[in-house]
Parts: structure tokens; C-alpha cells; sequence
């Protein structure tokens, strides 16, 4: 009555991973499955905790979900260092090894050639931080009084500038956004926009206004790094970084979304 979790699909050297991550991590339980020159990392699981009511109620635990999907992240990062791999999002189930074969090998053409696409790549997240204090003091200064203005007219300018500052920010960060983009791209195998989980989220003390995913080799990483510290040069004093974290799966350049696969490739949905 076991359900297979699917974990993450790659190239046969994924079973010598598997055999030496259950090794150190003292048996996991982890299995690989042929599916001709695909592997498929799977584990057997109880599906009662993963679907129907049981499943939403466990889904909304933060107690509950956290370590799973840590552990989750953990297995893929490992197997990424013996195989490129198509990265499967957590909570991914099949009712069994027919139906598990069968959507493979309705899919293979494509996650072959996404394998293909990140071999000896990584993605790496860049981030962009903002000081809004900072921020709003360079708008500011940027703003110069007309010719015409006295004194007490550019007062009240710039107080209604300081009222009007959240458009001007959004204004200014759009415009920002486009150069450099282009700039981060021509030192990268590929960039995509990865999208804000909210307005306002933060780290630390400021806020995440750019949220790209870049798809990189080791060559390509030295570039992309000196393009940022170039970047910052110039923004630090403007209030904006560039922050770069990685390396992780890379689920932001896989062929599917993460809703659209989810309905794609999972017949059990949690």
C-alpha cells in the first residue's frame, strides 16, 4: 500500500549517490529506479499523511512540513553533486512503479533535454536589497529646484516629493530593473525574473525589491560575481545590492511550473 515519493530524477551515477548518502547518513531507506538512461530517486512512503484531510492538516504544520522539507532540499543538493537533476517539488507522490513509469516516459523528451541544459550548471540566486532610507535620500537630492524656484517654492517640492516617495521608489526601481538585468545576463547562461514571494518581504533591515534566478557555470560564476561587486559599487550609495546565494537546484529553469507540474507528474496530490 506504499506510495513512491519521488525525490528528484538525473543520470545513472545517481545510484552510486544514493548508496553513498545512505551510507553516511546511517540508511535512509532511499531507492533508484531505471528508467532507461533516467534514474528516479524515490523513497516508499505511507501515503494517509500526505493526502486527503490528513494531508491539508499536516500541509498548513509548519512543525510538520519543515523537516520533511529540509530533508527534502538535503537529498537533492547531494545528488546534484553526482548528476545533473530535475528537481522534483516536495510532497511529489505516485501510486506505484507502473504509474511513476508511465508519466517518465510521457515526459522523457522533455526532462531529457532539461537535463541537457543545466549539465555542469548551477543556479544561484541573486537577490536585490534595498535601504529605503537611503534610497529616498538619493531621490531626493536628484530632484533640483527650477531655475525659477525661490527658496521656499523648492521647500515645498521637495516636502511633496517626500509625500509622493512609494511611487517614485516603484518608478525608480522599474527603471532600474531592465539595465540591470541586461547587464547580470550577458555573464550567465541564462537569468530569469524568480518572481517576490510578497511585497515588503526583508532581509534584516531591508527590503527584497529583485528576485532573479541565474543558470551559471564555474567560468561564468567569476564573471557574474565581478559584475556584481561592479553593480554595487556603484548602487551602494543609492541604497540597492546585489546579493548572490547558491548553489541550489535549479527548479527555476525546469519546463513545468511548479503548479502546472504539479498536476503533470503527481498522481497522488498531497
Amino acid at each position: 500500500n506504499d506510495a513512491l515519493y519521488l525525490f528528484c530524477l538525473g543520470r545513472s551515477a545517481l545510484v552510486d549517490a544514493v548508496e553513498a548518502y545512505d551510507r553516511n547518513q546511517g540508511g535512509t531507506s532511499l531507492q533508484t529506479r531505471a528508467l532507461g538512461e533516467l534514474t528516479a530517486v524515490i523513497k516508499p512512503v505511507d501515503p494517509e499523511p500526505w493526502t486527503g484531510e490528513a494531508g491539508e492538516d499536516n500541509l498548513k504544520n509548519i512543525e510538520w512540513v519543515g523537516p520533511r522539507a529540509v530533508r527534502h532540499e538535503e537529498i537533492i543538493e547531494a545528488m546534484m553533486d553526482a548528476s545533473p537533476v530535475y528537481p522534483m517539488p516536495f510532497g511529489t507522490l505516485f501510486s506505484g512503479s507502473d504509474r511513476l513509469e508511465s508519466v517518465i516516459e510521457q515526459h522523457r523528451e522533455a526532462i531529457d533535454s532539461f537535463l541537457e541544459r543545466v549539465e555542469s550548471r548551477e543556479e544561484w540566486g541573486i537577490k536585490g536589497l534595498m535601504d529605503r532610507e537611503r534610497v529616498e535620500s538619493h531621490l531626493v537630492e536628484r530632484a533640483e529646484p527650477g531655475e525659477d524656484d525661490s527658496p521656499g517654492m523648492a521647500y515645498l517640492q521637495r516636502q511633496k516629493e517626500k509625500r509622493d516617495m512609494q511611487e517614485r521608489i516603484d518608478e525608480w526601481l522599474a527603471d532600474e530593473e531592465g539595465e540591470l538585468a541586461e547587464r547580470l545576463e550577458s555573464h550567465v547562461a541564462e537569468l530569469v525574473d524568480a518572481g517576490l514571494q510578497r511585497a515588503g518581504d526583508r532581509d534584516d533591515d531591508r527590503e527584497i525589491v529583485y528576485n532573479w534566478a541565474a543558470l551559471a557555470d564555474d567560468e561564468q560564476l567569476d564573471d557574474l560575481r565581478e559584475c556584481m561587486a561592479d553593480i554595487n559599487d556603484t548602487y551602494a550609495e543609492r541604497g540597492l545590492e546585489l546579493v548572490l546565494s547558491g548553489p541550489w537546484p535549479p527548479y527555476n529553469f525546469r519546463p513545468w511550473s511548479r503548479e502546472d507540474e504539479a498536476d503533470e507528474l503527481s498522481s497522488m496530490s498531497p
